[in-house]
C-alpha cells in the first residue's frame, strides 16, 4: 500500500483547478495519515507525508502570505502556518531518517561539517526514488523554514546543509519537481546577501538558463520574479515575465472548457499545479506593483 501511495503521489501535480486543490488538500493528507497509522515505520508513506506537508505550506501558506510579505505585515497568519506545516514536514523527516536506520538523528551535529552530511548521505542512502525524495523534500523544507525567518541566525546556520540536501538529490535527479532543483539553485544564488555567498548576478543568469530548461513551468518565471526582479526593482525584467506568463496563462485557459468540435480526451500535464502557483502568485505581485516599483 505504501508503494502505491507514494508512486501516485505526483498526481497532485496535474490538478490544473485551484479551487478543487485548496479545498481538497487537508482531506487527502488525512486519508494518507490514517493509512500510515498502521504502518509507521513505512518509509514511503513518511516521504509521502513529509510532500504533503511541505507541499501545502509551499502552495498554499506561502502563497496567501505573498501579499503579506510584500507589504512587511510583521504578523501574518500565513507565514505562522507556513512555519507550522514545514514543521510538520521536518518532523516526518526526522522519522524518515530513524527508519532509515539514524538512531537519535541530529541536523545540528553537522552545522560546522557540511562535507560529513555530504558523507553521510553518500554512505547511507541509495539511488532509490523513496531515499532521493526523502532526502530532496528534508532539504526543501528546512530550505523553506530559514527563508520564513531570516532574521533567526540559529536557524540560517543550518542553510548549508539543506543545500548538501538539495545537491545530493538533484545530482541523482535532476528533473525533480518539474525544475526545483533550477529554481532552488538560481534563488539560492539571487536571495542571499552577498557576504554570505550571494551572487544576484550569477542568480539572474541561472533563471534565465531554467526558463529556456522548462518552458512550459511558469512557477521557473515567477520564482524569477519574486526572488530576483522585486528584491533588485527590476521593473523591465518583471514586466517582460509577466507578460509571457499572461501569454501562456491566455492560451492555455482556452483549452479549459470546451466550445464545441471535438471532445479531447485528457491530458496530464505534471506542470499543471505549478502554473496554478504561479499565476496566483502573479495576481498578488500585479495588485501591488505601483508599490513594489
Amino acid at each position: 500500500m505504501g508503494d502505491m501511495i507514494f508512486e501516485t503521489s505526483e498526481a497532485v501535480f496535474t490538478e490544473d483547478n485551484w479551487d478543487l486543490f485548496e479545498s481538497t488538500i487537508n482531506s487527502n493528507i488525512k486519508l494518507v495519515e490514517n493509512l500510515y497509522a498502521a504502518d509507521r515505520e513505512n518509509p514511503e508513506f513518511i516521504v509521502t507525508l513529509m510532500k504533503a506537508y511541505s507541499g501545502k505550506a509551499f502552495a498554499i501558506d506561502e502563497t496567501y502570505y505573498l501579499k503579506d510579505q510584500l507589504q512587511e505585515r510583521s504578523n501574518s497568519k500565513y507565514r505562522t502556518s507556513a512555519l507550522a506545516n514545514y514543521t510538520r514536514a521536518l518532523k516526518y523527516s526526522a522519522l524518515f531518517f530513524k527508519v532509515k536506520g539514524f538512531k537519535d538523528f541530529d541536523f545540528t551535529r553537522y552545522i560546522s561539517s557540511p562535507e560529513e552530511f555530504q558523507k553521510l548521505l553518500n554512505e547511507n542512502f541509495s539511488d532509490d526514488a523513496t531515499d532521493i525524495e526523502g532526502v530532496f523534500y528534508t532539504g526543501q523544507t528546512l530550505a523553506a523554514i530559514i527563508n520564513l525567518q531570516r532574521d533567526n541566525m540559529r536557524a540560517v546556520a543550518y542553510l548549508p546543509l539543506a543545500k548538501v540536501m538539495y545537491d545530493w538529490s538533484c545530482e541523482k535527479n535532476a528533473n525533480l519537481a518539474q525544475g526545483a532543483c533550477d529554481i532552488f539553485n538560481a534563488s539560492y544564488a539571487a536571495s542571499r546577501p552577498r557576504g554570505l555567498g550571494g551572487d544576484p548576478i550569477k542568480g539572474k543568469r541561472l533563471f534565465e538558463e531554467a526558463i529556456q530548461k522548462w518552458p512550459n513551468n511558469m512557477l521557473v518565471r515567477l520564482s524569477y520574479i519574486q526572488f530576483y526582479a522585486v528584491p533588485m526593482f527590476e521593473e523591465n525584467i518583471y514586466r517582460v515575465q509577466k507578460l509571457e506568463m499572461n501569454k501562456f496563462n491566455r492560451e492555455n485557459m482556452e483549452s479549459t472548457y470546451w466550445s464545441g468540435g471535438k471532445v479531447e480526451l485528457p491530458k496530464v500535464d505534471y506542470n499543471n499545479l505549478f502554473n496554478l502557483i504561479a499565476r496566483k502568485r502573479l495576481e498578488i505581485i500585479e495588485g501591488l506593483e505601483d508599490e513594489i516599483f
